[in-house]
């Protein structure tokens, strides 16, 4: 399985996979996505930069697996 860096929250929405043969990529970012939208988490743009709310009632020191 594919671990990795912040960059693929936003591959989520914003990517065309040219290359997959073995759909690896494609799989890992629908399972992504099914754990973002289980969190409820949003992206949202404000100025002019994107970004992530990955759990509404967020606390201080409370572990998001994702």
């Amino acid at each position: 399985m594919l671990q990795g860096s912040l960059l693929f929250l936003d591959l989520v929405d914003d990517v065309r996979i040219c290359y997959d043969q073995k759909n690896i990529l494609a799989r890992y970012l629908a399972g992504l996505k099914e754990k973002l939208q289980q969190l409820g988490a949003k992206r949202i743009y404000r100025g002019c930069a994107w970004y992530w709310v990955l759990k509404e009632d967020y606390r201080p020191g409370e572990v998001i697996e994702i």
